[in-house]
């Protein structure tokens, strides 16, 4: 009878313990698939997809379009609107295209710009965007007003 009894001093896992292994174990096992689809595909921080530059250019279309009159200068598109409100998109810090309403706010519409460039061709207006890895976009606007 002796030994049918059990002895309480051996060391051995608790429930507490067992529970405590299988929360940390999932969280492991729950964080791990994120970090090898990162892995695998590559983080793509620093290239601008095709999606960021048809935003852009749909943004500047619906301002060209919106605008009574429009200036162009070096790096800057200048458009006056109706309303008064002067939008100016130009190449900021030599890497980035922005606009401003009145010479106020900074709204950024395009990253990893090299040089960003609009002439006038007859009744359109000609955008050009270089990216920094050599790429060039380009998209004919048309005014509903008169450019200078």
């Amino acid at each position: 009878m002796k030994n049918a009894c059990l002895q309480l001093d051996r060391k051995a896992f608790t429930l507490i313990e067992l529970l405590i292994v299988l929360s940390i174990l999932l969280l492991i096992l729950s964080i791990l698939p994120p970090m090898i689809q990162t892995v695998a595909t590559g983080l793509q921080t620093g290239s601008t997809s095709p999606r960021e530059l048809t935003v852009f250019f749909s943004h500047l279309s619906d301002e060209v379009r919106e605008s009574s009159f429009i200036d162009l200068r070096p790096g800057k598109l200048i458009l006056h609107k109706a309303d008064g409100d002067r939008i100016t998109i130009e190449l900021y810090s030599s890497t980035k295209i922005r606009r401003t309403v009145n010479g106020a706010g900074h709204v950024l519409m395009l990253e990893g710009v090299k040089t960003f460039y609009c002439d006038n061709e007859d009744i359109l207006i000609q955008c050009e965007v270089i990216m920094q890895d050599g790429l060039t976009y380009r998209k004919s606007l048309i005014p509903l007003y008169k450019s200078r």
